[in-house]
């Protein structure tokens, strides 16, 4: 399930992975390979705070060989990693997509409902990010090469219209899971985080027993820098997970442990390049396998 992945990170941490590996086949650990592992694990996006605790943790281990850093670390990564919620990719009837514009929001619509088709399942998307030049224009084009049903709006139009339309249209059952795609970008902050609540609150009043996921996409080549778009979200409206977009290019996704530790985010998909199927459920034990023991 995670080799997709598992092949894109090895590509990906190529000038991660190689000195990481011969740091861990060392006998013995110096204080200058701890100074070494520490730029490698802040290149990684682990952030300045938690490289600094790891580094501590493997300074009180007497004797410090390399296995028993790899060990170490891929304890403590494991071990915050769970300290978020774990995903239930199997209870997602209705999924609202969030997320600032240039963030991958709209193609990740496309690549959940296509995911949902290849498991069976009958998916509808309401194109509501009525906002942003082309954003319905993308959807009605991956809908028709992957035929998944989507519902549109005016260019402009108030896109909670466009959801109550689209709620009304998954009160069929012809359908089982909706996925929403919603507005990134509006005059202000504050102004998009009030849309944001509005939007939920139209989905709440159609369906008040359906568990709604809300899930913000972010992109990984942002990196620590996606922590603040995280906060902002979370603190406006309410983020189930975290989708990290774009792990094809520089980003290395060690922002996942930062969103886990301090905000209590899992991330529930990772994608990879444009292809319709390059996205996969995040799993945490093998996130870090293939950080630690890529060979």
């Amino acid at each position: 399930m995670f080799s997709a992945i598992f092949q894109s990170l090895k590509k990906l941490y190529t000038q991660f992975i190689t000195p990481l590996q011969q740091f861990f086949c060392k006998e013995r650990i110096s204080p200058e390979d701890l100074e070494q592992l520490k730029i490698l694990l802040i290149e990684a996006d682990l952030g300045h705070a938690m490289t600094q605790r790891l580094i501590e943790k493997l300074k009180h281990h007497p004797d410090l060989s390399g296995q028993t850093a790899r060990s170490v670390i891929q304890t403590e990564l494991l071990s915050i990693l769970k300290s978020a919620p774990t995903p239930n990719y199997h209870t997602m009837p209705i999924v609202m997509l969030v997320g600032i514009n240039g963030s991958g929001k709209t193609t990740c619509a496309a690549k959940l409902a296509y995911r949902m088709q290849q498991e069976k399942k009958r998916p509808l998307v309401i194109a509501a990010d009525t906002f942003r030049a082309a954003a319905t224009e993308q959807l009605v084009e991956w809908s028709k090469r992957y035929h998944f049903p989507v519902i549109t709006g005016n260019p402009q139009q108030d896109p909670s219209s466009v959801i109550f339309k689209g709620c009304t249209a998954f009160q069929s059952s012809e359908y089982d899971t909706l996925i929403i795609d919603t507005a990134g970008r509006l005059q202000t902050k504050s102004h998009l985080m009030d849309e944001l609540a509005k939007m939920r609150r139209v989905v709440g009043k159609q369906f008040p027993q359906t568990p709604i996921i809300t899930l913000l996409t972010l992109d990984s080549m942002l990196g620590q820098n996606s922590l603040q778009q995280a906060q902002l979200f979370r603190e406006s409206a309410l983020i189930d997970g975290t989708i990290l977009t774009k792990m094809d290019g520089t980003g290395k996704g060690g922002i996942v442990f930062t969103l886990a530790e301090q905000l209590k985010l899992p991330v529930y998909f990772i994608t990879m390049g444009e292809g319709i199927d390059s996205i996969q459920p995040f799993h945490a034990h093998d996130f870090v396998n293939a950080l630690m023991q890529p060979s």
